[in-house]
């Protein structure tokens, strides 16, 4: 339930935003507007916004409207085609495509690329292969995103490397890296010789040969010694430093700060990047000899190969204004802004025409990467892509920490992968479910109850005019309610129950499977068990720390002091920085290299932890993060001191007792309903934490699942991977868990709760 009100609150802002936007910019004339979602990643995100209200200056029967997506919006996205009112073009995150394209999401638009004689001679096979499946388009390329190898030319040159020699091996990025390592007195890492991202593992693997997928799509391959190889290489570069070292540089190296990015301070020599990288540094670094360069292959002899991705433009299912769309996707992809693109943006354009201008491939950085855009791999075409990916993700971090090798991390990625894709295989063979069967049993309940409720309203109408009178009055008043209650709770609630039962992935009719997610879920999947006990030991320290910390902060503020009211402000203001907010907040506040916290600690000769970046401390720093907003507590706890009779406290006193007497004998026995209030309430709300464990560890629930908790477990399934009757066999059983802890406070309360 959360997740979903936390999915259609950010559809309701981003929805404003732009409708404010659009009122600003409202065109003159009468045109077809035009509405386009992109993903709003940070200045790429800008300057495709320019180019696409340079569609608007062009011609003038058309007028786009850009909304702005948070990264990973597939909640916004899922929401308007359920609801029938999706974007007219939507930009598509191209490794993503295939789940969108096989649940039947996006339109075919081959027509229209038939219609304007478009081929891959015009395109370069990767980006245009990669919105295609059986030979149908069905995503435009509009854009061309190489991984590839920045390395800071100026660093080469104080370590005696040539500057316009870049490693072109394993061999020779594994010796640069070492050579290019720095460590101070007390052998501490200053600089960085090399840092990447978790997509290496990709890279390696598809330069050794390997795919994610076999060639019949029925089964996953992240098992193959090629990925153990490179899983296995990836190892021995982080032992250069060792893990806690190799992970600080890694929290700095994609800092949403671009002056804290570890690469643009000269603090990281060599890193895996895409092309756009380039234009970043440029921008926020312009001082730095940088320099782009083909990622290193196994061996000198071959041709450097590496994986290519990007952004494509789709028009989703049900799309309102087709011609209009296509129009604009014709923009997206004509030659000037593909240009744009390529010269300003820094992206390598997919058209070929356009990616050797020379403007473009007489740059140093840029003409190898164009030179090798047609021998980039790809993802296969599977439903299941991204549950892969993250399971890729996940053996490398598994690996990265040490916690199995990279053979038995790789094997229970393989695992974990497959199942999902013979969940979605098994699927196809599950019976529709039988709308209509269920469906008129509980309307001719519902009848009953409506007759049986008339029958009662009538007799009690028959006694008088007056009863008449408050029988009318009565309904009138209680009918919002009623319809409200009815429509839009119990209603949603038995939906959700025939969605636990059935197989159900919004886009496509659900599929009776019994109490399989039920089952799945009790002895299959080890990350429910996983959620659930991070949920349980985040509660059983949040809530009775919260609660002592807001009774003692309560306490201090019932003092009969002057200027007490200030205080009680100054104490509520933090809860007014929630959710998102406070999730970027903290994650500055407990960054290992730069954050206040540790730089606190580093004053008293104490190294920080690596907090959010430990599976050891990323729990506790949440919980810490949790007493931030104990101002509410304070409030009503201050309220239930203030209504403590004061004569009782003067008894006391005559009686001779001291502080400590007073407050455990007339305090706290006259504050347990407030106590079992708070405790009850914040028990209930422990068990939904979501927001800033998905800020905090960028949508991943890492380190190792430390902050996947059970209703961030519920979002992924349900909006992630598409598997809403899992998600709501979890939101079930979340209910029942809640239920019993709260009947059985309810129970224990009899013992220590006095009225």
């Amino acid at each position: 339930m959360q997740c979903m009100t936390l999915g259609m609150a950010l559809l309701a802002t981003v929805w404003a935003a732009s409708a404010q936007e659009g009122a600003a910019e409202a065109p003159r004339g009468e045109r077809e507007e035009i509405s386009f979602w992109f993903y709003s990643a940070g200045t790429l995100g800008l300057q495709f916004q320019e180019i696409a209200h340079r569609f608007n200056e062009v011609q003038d029967r058309y007028y786009v409207k850009t909304t702005m997506m948070p990264w990973n919006s597939n909640q916004k996205v899922l929401s308007s085609l359920a609801a029938g009112i999706p974007p007219d073009v939507l930009m598509v995150d191209r490794p993503a495509a295939p789940g969108w394209i096989l649940r039947g999401a996006l339109e075919d638009i081959t027509p229209y690329v038939e219609r304007e004689g478009w081929s891959e001679e015009m395109f370069f096979s990767a980006p245009w292969r990669d919105g295609q499946y059986e030979g149908r388009t069905y995503v435009i390329p509009v854009h061309s995103d190489i991984r590839c190898l920045i390395y800071n030319r100026d660093l080469f040159r104080e370590a005696g490397l040539d500057p316009d020699a870049p490693p072109r091996t394993w061999d020779e990025l594994y010796a640069y890296a070492q050579r290019l390592t720095v460590r101070d007195g007390r052998g501490r890492v200053t600089q960085l010789g090399f840092a990447m991202d978790y997509n290496l593992l990709l890279v390696l693997g598809w330069q050794l040969g390997a795919d994610l997928a076999s060639e019949d799509l029925t089964r996953i391959t992240l098992d193959r010694p090629e990925y153990v190889e490179a899983l296995t290489y990836i190892k021995r570069l982080v032992d250069i430093v060792g893990t806690d070292d190799y992970l600080r540089f890694l929290s700095m190296s994609g800092a949403a700060l671009e002056s804290q990015d570890a690469f643009f301070n000269g603090r990281i020599a060599m890193r895996l990047v895409e092309g756009f990288y380039l234009t970043r540094q440029r921008k926020f670094a312009p001082d730095m000899d940088a320099r782009l360069a083909p990622f290193p292959m196994p061996t000198a002899e071959e041709e450097p190969i590496s994986w290519i991705s990007g952004f494509g433009l789709a028009m989703p299912r049900g799309v309102r204004n087709p011609e209009g769309a296509w129009a604009f996707i014709r923009h997206m992809v004509s030659e000037e802004s593909q240009f744009a693109i390529g010269a300003d943006m820094g992206e390598i354009p997919v058209l070929r025409s356009v990616a050797h201008r020379p403007e473009i491939y007489d740059d140093p950085s840029r003409r190898p990467l164009v030179d090798m855009a047609d021998r980039c791999r790809f993802y296969p075409k599977v439903p299941v892509i991204m549950e892969t990916y993250n399971e890729a993700m996940k053996a490398v971090e598994t690996a990265l920490y040490g916690r199995a090798t990279p053979k038995e991390a790789l094997a229970a990625a393989q695992r974990t992968a497959q199942e999902s894709l013979d969940r979605y295989l098994w699927r196809e063979g599950l019976p529709l479910f039988p709308w209509r069967a269920v469906g008129w049993p509980l309307i001719g309940m519902a009848a009953i109850a409506a007759a049986y409720l008339l029958f009662r309203a009538r007799r009690y109408a028959r006694r008088g005019i007056r009863q008449r009178k408050e029988l009318l009055t009565g309904y009138a008043f209680v009918s919002p309610w009623l319809f409200g209650v009815v429509v839009l709770m119990l209603g949603p609630m038995a939906v959700s129950v025939i969605y636990s039962l059935c197989d159900y992935q919004v886009l496509k009719p659900a599929r009776w499977a019994g109490l399989t997610n039920y089952q799945r879920m009790l002895t299959e999947d080890p990350l429910f068990w996983k959620s659930l006990w991070n949920t349980v030991y985040y509660t059983a320290l949040a809530a009775p720390m919260g609660m002592a910390l807001a009774l003692l902060l309560a306490v201090l503020l019932n003092q009969p002091l002057r200027g007490m009211r200030v205080f009680r402000t100054i104490f509520f203001l933090p809860t007014l920085v929630t959710g998102v907010a406070l999730g970027v907040l903290w994650m500055w506040l407990l960054q290992p290299e730069y954050g206040v916290v540790n730089q606190a600690l580093g004053l008293f000769g104490i190294r920080g932890p690596l907090w959010l970046q430990s599976e050891v401390w990323s729990k506790p720093a949440l919980i810490f993060m949790s007493l931030w907003g104990v101002g509410g507590s304070v409030l009503i706890f201050l309220a239930g001191l203030q209504g403590i009779p004061r004569e009782l406290y003067e008894a006391a006193d005559i009686d001779g007792a001291g502080f400590w007497r007073k407050f455990t004998n007339v305090t706290l026995p006259l504050l347990t309903p407030t106590i079992f209030f708070i405790l009850v309430v914040g028990i209930i709300n422990s068990f939904q934490v979501f927001t800033q464990a998905y800020v905090v560890s960028g949508g991943q629930g890492g380190p190792l699942d430390s902050t996947l908790f059970y209703v961030f477990y519920l979002y992924r399934k349900g909006f992630e991977d598409f598997q809403m009757g899992y998600a709501s066999a979890m939101a079930w059983v979340l209910f029942v868990v809640v239920f019993v802890l709260t009947l059985i406070q309810l129970r224990l309360s009899r013992r220590w709760v006095h009225y």
